[in-house]
């Protein structure tokens, strides 16, 4: 019988292997108690070798483009973000690194790895955003990033271009919306995407519009008006035509939303369809989901293989999700059932932490 092959696209719930350009932290800072419960979002000010040393965070860089974006919002929509808090302020986090970070997003789940063995206890629940306090250029014109439904951000406010110009900075934006400055556009923007949202390119002056999208449907930005806010209500306020609709999250401040955001990196919500795993084998087949139950595999959902085009996959796509019911930390796996040229393939070992 032959072997079964198989090659992981994405294990949502697994944390990346480091890559061999792998971050060392120095000098870490602990985040303090938080005000609140819940789900909130945990900013983190990250200094790399080539830091321009503008101590965002002391100096209350962070916390101001926070009540920028926050006053804007609440403009827009009549509320605001869920932000975490230490007795009334905001609680900004530290990291130094020895290096300088890429568009490469194994780097940017080393940051996320460094910030969890410092508060192991005390991520469950957040999105984090780290403000990346850098000159040296990524290798392309990257304000910031953020990962889809994988419950992080980053933003680059002080990083320099390729053939000159950089990031932030930029006066005539601030004025034009009446304070709402360009960096505190870039940390709200990259938030919204971490919640799921895409480009946006219908308005030149929306707050989602970007590239490379926007420029191949011959859309670029306008700076010369004041940003606007998903004017249709077609794509992510509203409406999700961008992936999400905010409206339905749980991150706005009045409590509003009917289900929390996802955050990838081995965290699920009670009573939310979570997505486990994500592979592709050679064979078509069925593949099982299994949790186990004591010391019992149970099977809780079968998924059928979908052919796929994505580069370094085999043919066939097999996605597995699952609705927990209660809190708690499992043990999950998947299981390939045998077919007539292949015999069983058992995936190793993972854990989810549940979080009410």
């Amino acid at each position: 019988m032959k072997i079964l092959l198989a090659a992981v696209v994405t294990f949502s719930l697994v944390v990346a292997v480091l890559s061999s350009t792998a971050l060392a932290a120095q000098d870490p800072g602990i985040t303090k108690p938080d005000d609140k419960k819940g789900y909130q979002i945990q900013l983190v000010y990250v200094e790399t070798s080539s830091a321009a040393g503008g101590n965002y965070d002391t100096y209350g860089q962070i916390a101001s483009w926070v009540d920028q974006l926050q006053g804007w919002l609440t403009k827009q929509t009549g509320k605001g973000f869920i932000f975490d808090t230490y007795q009334g302020k905001l609680d900004v986090a530290y990291l130094k690194v020895k290096g300088n970070l890429s568009a490469d997003e194994n780097q940017h789940k080393e940051l996320i790895k460094m910030y969890r063995k410092l508060n192991p206890t005390t991520y469950y629940g957040k999105t984090l955003v780290f403000v990346i306090d850098q000159v040296q250029p990524v290798g392309r014109r990257l304000c910031g990033y953020g990962g889809p439904n994988q419950g992080y951000a980053l933003t680059f406010p002080n990083l320099t271009f390729p053939g000159g110009g950089r990031c932030g900075d930029l006066e005539h934006i601030t004025k034009i919306n009446n304070g709402f400055s360009s960096e505190a556009q870039t940390l709200l923007h990259e938030i919204i995407h971490s919640y799921g949202a895409g480009h946006v390119c219908v308005d030149s002056t929306d707050l989602m519009q970007g590239s490379p999208q926007c420029e191949q449907v011959g859309n670029i930005d306008d700076s010369t008006k004041p940003v606007t806010f998903d004017l249709t209500g077609k794509y992510y306020f509203g409406g999700n035509k961008s992936g999400v609709d905010l409206q339905t999250l749980k991150i706005w401040s009045d409590g509003s939303g009917q289900k929390k955001p996802e955050l990838g990196q081995e965290i699920c919500w009670v009573g939310q369809r979570c997505e486990l795993s994500k592979t592709t084998f050679t064979d078509q087949g069925s593949v099982q989901l299994q949790i186990k139950n004591g010391s019992k595999w149970i099977a809780v959902n079968t998924a059928k293989g979908v052919i796929t085009n994505c580069k370094g996959c085999y043919k066939y796509l097999y996605i597995n999700s699952y609705s927990f019911p209660k809190s708690g930390v499992f043990e999950y796996r998947i299981f390939f059932t045998s077919s007539k040229d292949y015999g069983t393939y058992t995936g190793p070992i993972e854990r989810a932490k549940v979080l009410n």
